[in-house]
């Protein structure tokens, strides 16, 4: 899931692979804004939408939710550990 960077108390935290491809604005923002409009925004190129493929997500994400399928179920997942 496209974030920006998680930070507490003004440290990023995260695996190494959720800080590499956290959504960035300027050096020093701590607000990706710009860098999620961005990705929104990208122009449909060789078959990849990523504003559709989000959207399906989050549809899909809404489904579940509402069968009652717990979020930390939907979310977990070991990706970063590959």
């Amino acid at each position: 899931m496209p974030s920006g960077p998680h930070c507490v108390q003004g440290v990023e935290q995260g695996s190494d692979t959720t800080k590499k491809y956290a959504l960035r604005d300027s050096v020093g923002s701590h607000i990706p804004y710009k860098a999620a409009r961005a990705y929104l925004d990208i122009p449909h190129t060789e078959g990849v939408l990523l504003r559709a493929n989000i959207l399906r997500i989050f549809e899909i994400m809404k489904n579940h939710l509402q069968k009652n399928v717990q979020l930390v179920q939907l979310m977990s997942s070991d990706a970063d550990q590959v």
